[in-house]
């Protein structure tokens, strides 16, 4: 899958769990399968400068870092 593609299924996957998501310039991949089906993100927040890190697994997302951007 493209950048394009993971950033989408990330927002996707965001909107069903959480009903919102973080804008796709907002993300920043770290790790990915070639499938789509794990997907490791930071989504960073321009307002505070904080960050979090979320892991995907199919269709369950779940926070793993939360903090203050470096």
């Amino acid at each position: 899958m493209s950048k394009k593609d993971l950033k989408s299924r990330i927002v996707k996957v965001c909107e069903a769990r959480y009903s919102f998501a973080p804008s796709k310039k907002n993300i920043i991949l770290l790790e990915a399968s070639g499938d789509g089906k794990y997907i490791l993100f930071r989504a960073v927040s321009s307002r505070n400068d904080s960050h979090a890190e979320y892991r995907i697994d199919g269709w369950h997302i779940r926070q793993t870092l939360a903090g203050v951007r470096d």
